[in-house]
């Protein structure tokens, strides 16, 4: 079996494909929240073509977890008041300036720091040690429960790194990497308020671009 390479520094590419998810219509993202759970060739064709235009070469693994993290944006974002497109602060800074933001996002933070705001409530700790402990058929479910929590509390995950960890999650040795970071952040921020100064570089393995 082949070793994947490491990541780039930068998610140009995930990034792009957010930039486009979030100029869709209203009506399309209730689409696209609503065939998140059709088979492959009942997707919506917009999807498709976001698809073959930001990740032309992600396949198998890749391309499932592409569907179900653009299916979660889908249910958190909204397009703004007046009716036009909608964007993350995330998504808008990357856009601009992919490098302005050195720090990897992580998921394991996000619910690190929900877990704190609510006292160590078990629940929270729990349903994120029931993401950790899962496989990938179990991932989806776990995903979304996760998505859904953070997203009852207004927090949002930073899409790109999130759908590059989704993405490395079919692969055993990158899966543990993204579980050890996870956890290491999901109780660093559980124990401090403050922001760490520095993050290392993302390690995890993905698949050839």
């Amino acid at each position: 079996m082949t070793q994947a390479p490491a990541p780039p520094a930068r998610l140009e590419r995930e990034t792009a494909f957010f930039e486009g998810l979030s100029h869709l219509e209203r009506g399309r993202l209730a689409e696209l929240r609503r065939g998140a759970s059709l088979e492959p060739d009942q997707r919506p064709y917009f999807l498709e073509r976001l698809l073959l235009e930001h990740l032309p070469n992600w396949q198998g693994w890749a391309r499932e977890a592409a569907y179900l993290v653009a299916s979660l944006y889908a249910l958190v974002e909204r397009p703004s008041a007046d009716g036009t497109p909608g964007e993350t602060e995330d998504t808008q800074d990357a856009a601009a300036n992919p490098a302005a933001c050195p720090r990897r996002a992580s998921l394991g933070r996000d619910l690190g720091k929900l877990y704190r705001d609510q006292d160590e409530r078990p629940s929270t700790e729990k349903r994120f040690l029931s993401l950790l402990d899962a496989d990938e058929a179990q991932f989806p479910y776990q995903l979304r429960q996760v998505v859904t929590l953070l997203n009852a509390s207004d927090i949002r995950p930073s899409w790109p790194h999130l759908l590059s960890d989704a993405r490395a999650w079919g692969h055993p040795d990158a899966r543990e990497a993204i579980r050890d970071r996870w956890a290491q952040d999901f109780y660093r921020a559980s124990k401090s308020a403050a922001t760490d100064p520095a993050d290392p570089a993302p390690t995890t393995p993905e698949e050839p671009r």
